[in-house]
């Protein structure tokens, strides 16, 4: 029921995720929307899925500001490698 309705969403993460690339979804929509497909990019590539069923801008408004905020100034690292050198300390 989770798995992706179309194979294109699976392959297209597949190749971000191969290209270092996160894909976060912001989603506020009325209408039904299939986020098992959509969501396999978020999945896949290590993003985050905000969802906001029945959006309305009054009341979704201020926390959909904060949330975009956040994504954006949010700082995130791949393929990271930490050397560390010790010596005796003579």
């Amino acid at each position: 029921m989770f798995l992706p309705r179309d194979p294109t969403y699976a392959s297209l993460a597949d190749e971000c995720a191969r290209a270092g690339v996160g894909i976060s979804l912001v989603v506020g929509c009325r209408r039904w929307i299939d986020l098992g497909t959509l969501g396999v990019l978020s999945n896949t590539t290590g993003g985050e899925i905000v969802f906001f069923p029945q959006f309305s801008a009054e009341k979704d408004g201020p926390a959909l500001v904060t949330r975009v905020r956040r994504l954006v100034a949010n700082v995130t690292a791949y393929d990271c490698s930490v050397r560390i050198r010790c010596s005796k300390g003579t």
